[in-house]
């Protein structure tokens, strides 16, 4: 477990690092990301992602770029109890740590106030011959995390929780097989290797049996993100007059909510800071404005909000906003550090649409080369067009499994997006609880940060950048909407549903991609109703709980 405050390399409180302390970029996004992973979970609605979002608050009031807003939003997370929950030997008295996984669908982890009691069997990677010579019916289960869904057929045999153990090395793709979208009702927990191993070795050892209590309790709750943006008045008397966001989420995420350091998530955050600082030291000839949001893990749901209020181009919501912001371009950061590569992308796999983005790419290319001179940079390894790929290739060419970026979604409202994301990188630890600083390759993405600074502030002051494109308007449509719904049930005497039912769970099932999770998950208000915004047009399957 990560405590919730540690100590850099000098001895100061991460929380006390200003980043206009420090002269050296690579030691910059260090301290951004150390800071940023410093406490046990930076899932929306946990302590890290509050602290996350006030450190950057400061550090963009520490730049003195403009007015910093902040605007909040709500979304419902699941919560466990205390941050962690509880595994006691029965016999020896001890207590061990462990963390609750995701819930099964709406299913919390959650044992109940009495705990749930049972003999601890091990079961290896939960392979058929594993389970011989084993009662699993009422036994709680040991496992190896890398395991795949393996649980299951636990579970099936009458194992009544799931205690994965640890492993030294996992990736996301594990983390997709431990939990369902059906409410099984079949705690999963995590601990941690070495209190794990040495579980293992005593079941290991003839004869020797543990009797195990899991304490834990897991509910959703709806909590606060907060959306940070600036902005900066272009230099340009003409140039001025248009407006390109850049975006970068600053939330993590992990198979276990309470344990979420999210290292490798928070490199966007640290290079568009490092992108601020930039502006600052030379100021843009476009008005640009920088934009960290919150939620990007469940449903993208910051830049759903802050699109929301200031860029939908639909007539029914563009007179709903509170705040107008014409945007004629939405970039949006999506790093990681295991190369230095970037590739530019226009968030489609529509061949319709690529062509209306071509010059987008091969304007970057060149800005890419007249930027990587200066730092000692191959401008082809440095920028990749991924709108119009060279020998055939395609997107996916280059992001093994793909990646989900904020910037889609300004597309699906209508607006010209782009988006930076680092290349031949599959992002393994995303999603994991061992994505932590230790693990991050700083050189990378100090060298992704600074390469990315001079390229944009090539394209801000280009004045051919929005020269001779086609117009985006007829092809570029607001596909986002927002939908009410009551919940209700059944009277013992009416065949009418007019019982409201408050705290109820509306579940929205639309899988996750590395993290991101694209379903949803809202609790109704006391009148038994909920908003749900950024659906997709077309059939959402939503069902309730209560």
């Amino acid at each position: 477990m990560l405590p919730s405050t540690v100590l850099s390399s000098s001895g100061v409180s991460v929380a006390d690092i200003r980043l206009q302390d420090l002269g050296h970029s690579l030691d910059r996004v260090r301290a951004t990301v150390t800071t940023l992973s410093s406490h046990a979970s930076r899932l929306t609605g946990h302590s890290g992602a509050d602290h996350a979002s006030e450190w950057i608050r400061q550090q963009l009031l520490d730049l003195d770029l403009g007015v910093v807003r902040q605007e909040t939003l709500h979304v419902t997370i699941p919560v466990e109890a205390g941050g962690q929950s509880r595994l006691r030997l029965l016999e020896d008295g001890v207590d061990l740590t462990v963390y609750g996984l995701w819930p099964n669908g709406p299913r919390t982890t959650t044992t109940g106030p009495d705990g749930l009691t049972g003999q601890l069997v091990y079961l290896g990677k939960g392979e058929y011959e594993e389970f011989d010579g084993h009662r699993l019916d009422g036994a709680i289960a040991l496992m190896e995390f890398e395991s795949w869904d393996h649980w299951l057929r636990a579970a099936s045999l009458g194992a009544r929780a799931i205690v994965f153990i640890a492993p030294d090395e996992t990736t996301y793709r594990q983390t997709l097989d431990k939990s369902t979208l059906e409410p099984v009702d079949i705690p999963r927990f995590w601990i941690g290797a070495e209190e794990g191993r040495r579980l293992r070795r005593r079941l290991m050892s003839p004869g020797e049996e543990l009797a195990i209590r899991l304490d834990s309790r897991m509910d959703w709750r709806r909590r606060p993100a907060w959306n940070l943006w600036v902005e900066i008045p272009g230099s340009d008397s003409l140039l001025a007059a248009e407006r390109i966001i850049v975006q970068a989420y600053y939330d993590g995420v992990a198979a276990t909510p309470s344990l979420a350091p999210s290292a490798e998530s928070a490199s966007s955050a640290a290079a568009l800071l490092e992108v601020a600082r930039h502006l600052r030291d030379s100021p843009p000839e476009r008005t640009v404005l920088l934009l960290f949001t919150g939620a990007h893990f469940q449903a993208m749901s910051g830049v759903v909000d802050f699109l929301d209020r200031h860029a939908r181009t639909a007539p029914y919501y563009a007179k709903r906003m509170s705040e107008p912001l014409p945007t004629d371009l939405f970039i949006s950061l999506d790093l990681s550090t295991k190369t230095d590569q970037i590739g530019i992308w226009n968030n489609t796999y529509d061949f319709g649409l690529k062509r209306f983005f071509v010059p987008f790419g091969r304007r970057f290319t060149r800005y890419a080369e007249e930027v990587s001179p200066d730092l000692q940079r191959d401008p082809e390894r440095a920028l990749v067009n991924g709108i119009s790929p060279i020998r055939g290739m395609d997107w996916s060419t280059f992001v093994p499994d793909g990646v989900s970026v904020d910037s889609e979604v300004a597309l699906d409202v209508g607006l010209p997006s782009l988006a930076f994301v680092t290349i031949h990188d599959a992002r393994f630890p995303v999603n994991t609880p061992l994505d932590t600083p230790d693990r991050v390759r700083y050189e990378h993405l100090d060298s992704q940060s600074q390469f990315l600074s001079r390229l944009l502030s090539q394209a801000f002051a280009d004045t051919a950048l929005f020269t001779g494109l086609e117009d985006f308007r007829p092809v570029l449509k607001d596909q986002l909407r927002t939908h009410r719904v009551r919940v209700r049930s059944f009277p013992r005497r009416s065949e009418t549903p007019d019982r409201m039912i408050p705290e109820a769970v509306v579940f929205i099932n639309g899988g996750t991609h590395k993290g991101v999770d694209y379903g949803r998950v809202i609790l109704t208000d006391e009148e038994g109703q909920a908003t749900i915004p950024g659906l997709y047009i077309g059939g959402n399957a939503i069902s309730a709980f209560g």
